[in-house]
């Protein structure tokens, strides 16, 4: 049998590896706030994104990226199905975006973001893929994502991510513990 390295309290972000695995590599990033809004975005680098994943990645050497909160800004997002002229037409700034979301609209949100940032969503794939089943992303809510908290939220971005995902995205509730090697955020 083999013996594992689990911490205490672990919850499905902290899963057990086999103590002859060796430790993750982590990339650790935040505040990358990716929108919907051309006008509002303040994230311009999704193939450099790509390229920073691809970079770390090896065959055989797991890396964990984690995405420590602010990943997305709903802030800045609109959560609303609008066609082009009504969108143009709109000048509500609450109405466009809300300081509270429903579960639906932030969906919605999402799923422009994703359109909006095809390349970095792109590279999280093949950062997954590259790894194969080694490498993993555990994504932190932040004070301008916290519609990540949200079920459908997350399995939009799951299934964004396609089934490579399965088993190597994580959505923890309050942070990542690795006692193997002392880190805890």
């Amino acid at each position: 049998m083999e013996s594992t390295v689990t911490p205490p309290d672990a919850t499905p972000t902290d899963q057990p590896r086999p103590a002859a695995q060796p430790a993750p590599t982590y990339l650790i990033v935040s505040d990358l706030h990716l929108s919907s809004e051309a006008e509002l975005d303040d994230f311009k680098a999704d193939e450099e994104f790509g390229d920073f994943l691809r970079y770390y990645t090896a065959p055989g050497k797991p890396v964990t990226l984690i995405i420590n909160g602010d990943a997305f800004d709903f802030l800045q997002a609109d959560g609303r199905r609008l066609t082009g002229e009504q969108h143009r037409l709109e000048h509500n700034l609450e109405s466009m975006h809300p300081i509270t979301y429903t579960e639906g609209q932030a969906v919605v949100a999402l799923e422009k973001t994703i359109a909006r940032h095809a390349g970095f969503f792109e590279g999280l794939k093949q950062f997954l893929a590259a790894g194969g089943g080694i490498n993993r992303i555990v994504v932190h809510k932040g004070n301008h994502d916290i519609e990540l908290a949200f079920p459908g939220v997350q399995r939009r971005l799951m299934k964004e991510l396609g089934p490579v995902a399965e088993g190597l995205v994580a959505f923890p509730p309050y942070g990542t513990f690795d006692e193997s090697i002392g880190l805890y955020i």
